[in-house]
This record gives structure tokens, sequence and C-alpha cells, in this order.
């Protein structure tokens, strides 16, 4: 039997069950409902239970935060549950996921096990695949970059560097991304258009036209947004 690839819904609903087995989901309930109620139970709403993030303390160049190192709003579902506008960050070198109390001097680094799935940036965070998906990212927090017939997600391989420059000691952080599409229960590494291309080998001849026609780059720059596009031409196609 093939392996599939489990994602929670779009849709905003509170969740119960498991997103490793069929999901159950209730009733809709409103956005307005859900902020109310977090409102009204304070930091009980939100899983504060988890341990206090670890600062660097080291001299460093850059971060190691995915899009961004201030906390932004988003939505997470935690523990089968939706918490709206929580206020989070993603940090891809220690592979956390870390929201900030309201009010609070700490942050607080969320249980990967009860991790289901957030939105943040406008892009989705989903966990870790390994066991539903053969040769999947194995990070807790990758990023689906197309929900489809052919899901891609993407994620992220960071070390941290070190220097001496002018006598003084400089840490930075070298990140490295990676592509997969997910097919047939098996995620593929896309590195340029030829491992791309090789996947479908049906409609080869019509997509090497179309990302002619619409002039589409495989360089490290437009690498992502041209294999998405190209991948939802082809479901066109099916």
């Amino acid at each position: 039997m093939k392996k599939k690839l489990l994602f929670l819904p779009t849709a905003v609903m509170c969740i119960v069950g498991s997103v490793n087995a069929q999901t159950t989901i209730t009733q809709p309930i409103s956005e307005e409902t859900i902020l109310a109620y977090q409102q009204e139970v304070g930091d009980f709403a939100i899983p504060y239970n988890g341990k206090e993030e670890t600062a660097y303390y080291l001299n460093l160049t850059n971060h190691p935060y995915w899009q961004s190192s201030e906390f932004k709003t988003g939505d997470l579902w935690y523990n089968q549950t939706l918490y709206k506008q929580v206020f989070m960050r993603l940090n891809i070198h220690r592979d956390e996921l870390v929201v900030q109390m309201p009010g609070k001097p700490f942050n607080v680094v969320l249980e990967k096990e009860k991790f289901n799935r957030a939105v943040l940036h406008g892009q989705t965070i989903i966990p870790l695949q390994v066991g539903l998906l053969e040769n999947a990212p194995s990070g807790n927090y990758n990023i689906l970059l197309h929900d489809g017939t052919f899901p891609i997600i993407k994620s992220y391989s960071v070390s941290l560097e070190e220097k001496i420059v002018d006598r003084v000691l400089e840490h930075s952080f070298r990140i490295n991304e990676k592509i997969h599409l997910c097919k047939e229960g098996i995620c593929y590494p896309i590195a340029n258009k030829r491992s791309l291309l090789q996947l479908f080998p049906d409609k080869k001849k019509e997509l090497e036209t179309y990302i002619k026609q619409h002039k589409l780059k495989f360089n490290k720059k437009k690498r992502e947004e041209a294999i998405v596009q190209v991948v939802n031409y082809y479901e066109t196609m099916l």
C-alpha cells in the first residue's frame, strides 16, 4: 500500500485525533470565538509549558531564524488545538519553534511531539514526516511550499561556524536549504530543472515548453518559485 502524506486542513477549525492517522474534525469555530476564549483564559490558552529558550551569547554576524529573528503572529495547531495570533519564530539551527509569552521576560520552546502545524510569514510549517514518507526531510519543522497532488517540502541544515576578524572571534550561521517533491510516498530531492523533469517523463516535452515560454530560472534565487510553478502546471494536465 502506498504511503500517503497527511496534512491538517487549511480551514479554521479545532482539531482532534492525530496527524499520523485519519483526522477527525469538529464543526468549524469562528476566529472571533477562538480569540475571545484565548483572551478570557489569558496565558493558559497557549501551551507555555515548554523549556525556556536559551540565548547564544556569541558574537554573531547573522541569526538562525527562518525569515525573521523577530516574533511574528501566526496560527498554531498544537496538541490537536488551534491557537490564533500567536507570536512565534522558528530557529532552523536548533530546530525549535519558539513562542513569546505576552508581558513575560522569557520565551518558550514548544514540545515537538505536540506540534501539529503552524502558519507563519504566510507559509505553512509542518511536522516531521519520517515514517510517513520514504526519504523525508529529518527536521521536526519543515516548510510546505505546495500542498497538491505532489507536495513540495523545503528543509534546512544549519551549521555554526567561527572565524577571527581583526583579532575578534566571530560566529556565523551557514544555512543550506533542500527542496523535496513527494511522489507516491517517496520524497525526491530537487536541485535543478533536470531532477524535476525526470520525475514527470510522461509530460517532459510539455513541461520544457512551459518553462521556456515562461522564462523560468532554476538558479538559487529563482529555483523554489520555478519548481512550484512547474508542478502546479503539471497537476493541471492530470
